[in-house]
């Protein structure tokens, strides 16, 4: 296992929809993390 391959984590985002979720959904996977993304129905 590499330097790299140890530093990623699995992330659980809830409301990945919002403003601020976003921008860490989009982060967290420029970096190489694996995200479980929550998001609530729209209706």
């Amino acid at each position: 296992m590499t330097w790299t391959e140890e530093r990623r984590h699995k992330i659980t985002l809830l409301d990945a929809t919002g403003s601020t979720g976003q921008r860490i959904l989009d982060r967290a996977l420029a970096a190489g993390h694996q995200v479980i993304a929550l998001v609530r129905d729209p209706e």
